[in-house]
């Protein structure tokens, strides 16, 4: 299994919800190394996880650890749907330890990103040191530390500038929805 990380926001400070791209298309991720040691860098193409949203059976885990669950799509605390950006995500954390803890990083911006989990159904490596993902078989998506994305980020702390940037995600994400 692969894994790549994007960013997380909460809904506010008092409730146990995340909510925001586990995935970005059309980004290209910092270099990495294949097994044989070569570098390359990675782009998730649009519409990448649609086959696995058509029937989703994904978990929401504390960095990738399988132990620490958080939500699941089989559950209902977990929902993820595609836009034109990429992957997002909407997840109602549980009454548990872990998930007060994980908010409290996320709040605190110790914890800021996502990563996933997939397995490869399809991809494009015609461009030399690049590798384009066409179809991924979502198992998972977690929150992390680190990213593999420039892209990625977090906006959970209660500041002003963060309030404001939540609040036009928020917009963007409810427009994505209808």
């Amino acid at each position: 299994m692969e894994y790549r990380h994007f960013q997380i926001r909460a809904t506010d400070a008092d409730g146990m919800k995340l909510f925001g791209y586990a995935a970005r298309y059309n980004t290209r991720s910092l270099p990495m190394r294949n097994g044989a040691g070569a570098e390359f860098v990675e782009e998730i193409a649009y519409g990448a996880f649609d086959r696995s949203l058509q029937n989703p059976d994904v978990s929401f885990l504390w960095q990738h650890d399988s132990k620490m669950p958080l939500a699941s799509t089989l559950s209902g605390t977990l929902n993820l749907r595609s836009d034109e950006d990429g992957l997002i995500f909407e997840a109602d954390l549980p009454d548990t330890q872990l998930a007060r803890d994980a908010m409290t990083l996320v709040r605190a911006g110790v914890v800021r990103q996502m990563s996933f989990g997939f397995f490869v159904r399809e991809e494009d490596t015609t461009e030399p040191g690049v590798r384009i993902l066409r179809d991924i078989d979502l198992k998972e998506i977690s929150l992390v530390e680190r990213a593999a994305y420039p892209a990625a980020g977090a906006t959970a702390r209660s500041l002003p500038f963060a309030k404001k940037q939540r609040y036009q995600t928020l917009l963007r994400l409810r427009r994505a929805i209808k």
